[in-house]
């Protein structure tokens, strides 16, 4: 998923052409996207797995709705903040 929204991001980057607005963070949504659902739905064995994976997914997919909530309102610091504060909670959690 980030593979694909790097490409994305490089595509809008060094092309002239007329692109969507906001392409690559709809792109950055989608990969986030995907790393939540892979965190929730993968097998997991100890109770602390689960918890920790659970935590993670939805942190996960709580930073892809807030880049979307970006992408449908450019203006609004709620949204970004939401995606800021999102992004430093992953990193949280996975530092722990």
């Amino acid at each position: 998923g980030f593979f694909i929204s790097g490409i994305v991001d490089f595509v809008y980057h060094y092309t002239e052409m007329a692109l969507p607005r906001d392409g690559e963070k709809v792109f950055l949504g989608l990969a986030f996207f995907n790393e939540g659902l892979i965190m929730l739905l993968h097998k997991k064995h100890d109770p602390l797995d689960v918890l920790l994976h659970q935590t993670l997914g939805y942190v996960m997919l709580a930073t892809a709705l807030s880049i979307w909530a970006e992408v449908v309102w450019p203006q609004s610091f709620t949204a970004t903040l939401c995606r800021v504060g999102t992004v430093m909670g992953q990193g949280l959690v996975l530092w722990i």
